[in-house]
């Protein structure tokens, strides 16, 4: 049985190794809510900046099963605050319609 790091780093390189690219989750979300992904990389409240970065975290964790702290480095932000983030980008996901 691996231990909670060892679990973390099996993780992180399947996803590198299976080609898992954030730029290229982060694209659409981006586009759908008319920020750049360099605009999503910074902390933001209560924009549409914002928005875009818990949906965008969502779309990482839920969909594509990134690792939480490769999530938390593209956006700047600690690990732990990921699972808020993604809990609170599926509410906004769901108030917009989905995609």
């Amino acid at each position: 049985m691996l231990d909670s790091a060892a679990a973390t780093r099996l993780r992180v390189s399947r996803f590198e190794k299976e080609g898992g690219d954030l730029e290229a989750i982060a694209r659409p979300v981006g586009e759908r809510f008319g920020v750049s992904i360099e605009d999503m990389r910074q902390r933001r409240r209560g924009n549409k900046t914002s928005m875009a970065r818990m949906v965008f975290a969502f779309s990482a964790d839920r969909h594509y099963r990134t690792p939480h702290r490769l999530i938390a480095d593209f956006l700047n932000v600690g690990a732990t605050a990921i699972s808020e983030m993604s809990r609170k980008g599926k509410m906004i996901r769901n108030e917009s319609g989905g995609a």
